[in-house]
């Protein structure tokens, strides 16, 4: 039974749209459907898979850095969201 419940809340979680309710210019999106933005130099113990950031078997703590981004203005940033959604992450720290 608990595996049917975890697929369920697998494929809800898929069907959730990205979205910017405060207007905030200049987003960006991370949706793990690949390592194409992540800093493998100073990430470790996890794993990207199907959408998912998992950590790596055997591993109670990962790190996961992405690379930076250029600020397209020359104004200070004064407000910044950050977003995820997920399951289990009940010790998650930014």
């Amino acid at each position: 039974m608990p595996i049917l419940f975890k697929d369920r809340i697998k494929k809800e979680l898929k069907l959730e749209k990205i979205t910017n309710p405060n207007r905030l210019k200049y987003s960006y999106n991370l949706t793990f459907d690949d390592d194409t933005n992540i800093d493998t130099t100073n990430s470790s113990n996890y794993t990207i898979s199907d959408g998912y950031l998992t950590l790596t078997s055997g591993f109670d703590t990962g790190i996961l850095q992405t690379d930076a981004k250029e600020h397209p203005l020359s104004s200070d940033i004064t407000k910044v969201e950050l977003k995820y959604a997920g399951s289990n992450d009940g010790h998650v720290n930014f």
